[in-house]
């Protein structure tokens, strides 16, 4: 697993010295041939195993509508359920290489989440529909799944087929977030925030030496990986260590968000939320609020 997961990151961290145009065609086909066009065979696939009249392995209840909550700690796995929404602001690194990003950029970051809520929400009901949830995974749930839905229908052959493409998927994501982060904290260090070092930019563009200091400190967390009894225990844990850390950023972006509208109300901004301040406390209140519960539930 720790070859695996290093291998990943140092493949997609030197790949991603040849720029922008790389990382965001790699993410682009993993979107597609990793998560839209299996999560489709799946929606479809539990639409046609429940129209079959086959056992459902979850009750569809007015009383299983909410999951039932005993205690905070229980609470907690919704860490792991915001961790899977966050990074689109990833998207950010390539706006600037939108033909008119004011006006294509949100609509494309509009479109991409109705997109996410629908695969999530509906794939994931198929999932429940026909794997039993003691025996759903936390790293092998959407495998376990496709293998049983192809092999109700005869065609357990197309699992592996598909576990490669989930796989391309999940490596294309990687690349997306590789990228992204180093090259938002070199604009950044435009501003004298940052050593000469990190600013080093190659002729593509790209801040190889913090792309390399990332990957450095992504190679220290992965050895969590042997501290562990089991992958489940490590990927659970470095999952919600991802997200509480990342919510940190989500509480100060919201701030910032708010702050700036009033001591920079003059400053052109190639996008504004509608609605004056009251739009921007609507938009940066509910995902501050948000944050801030999410941050605290993770700590159970």
């Amino acid at each position: 697993t720790i070859a695996i997961v290093l291998g990943t990151c140092w493949l997609f961290t030197f790949l991603n010295f040849g720029g922008m145009g790389i990382s965001g065609f790699i993410s682009s086909a993993g979107a597609l041939i990793g998560t839209i066009i299996p999560s489709a065979v799946i929606i479809v696939l539990g639409i046609v195993w429940v129209a079959m009249g086959k056992p459902i392995a979850i009750d569809f209840t007015s009383h299983t509508i909410f999951p039932p909550i005993h205690s905070l700690a229980q609470l907690a796995i919704l860490t792991v359920v915001v961790l899977s929404l966050q990074g689109m602001e990833m998207s950010a690194a390539h706006a600037g290489d939108v033909k008119e990003p004011a006006k294509d950029f949100p609509k494309a970051i509009l479109l991409s989440a109705i997109i996410i809520l629908v695969i999530m929400v509906i794939a994931s009901l198929s999932i429940a529909i026909v794997v039993p949830k003691e025996n759903i995974s936390l790293v092998a749930g959407i495998m376990e799944a496709l293998e049983a839905f192809f092999d109700a229908y005869h065609v357990k052959w197309l699992a592996p087929i598909f576990g490669i493409m989930v796989a391309f998927g999940v490596f294309a994501q990687v690349s997306s977030w590789i990228a992204g982060p180093p090259r938002g904290v070199c604009e950044t260090g435009r501003n004298g925030d940052l050593p000469p070092f990190f600013q080093k930019l190659n002729k593509n563009d790209m801040p190889t030496n913090m792309l390399v200091f990332q990957g450095i400190i992504v190679t220290v967390f992965a050895l969590v990986f042997v501290l562990m009894p089991n992958i489940s225990s490590a990927f659970l844990i470095m999952s919600t260590l991802t997200a509480q850390t990342y919510l940190l950023m989500y509480i100060l972006m919201f701030v910032s968000a708010i702050v700036l509208r009033y001591k920079q109300p003059k400053t052109p901004r190639p996008y504004k939320i509608p609605g004056g301040h009251f739009g921007m406390w609507l938009v940066g209140g509910l995902g501050l609020l948000a944050s801030v519960i999410v941050f605290a539930l993770g700590l159970f």
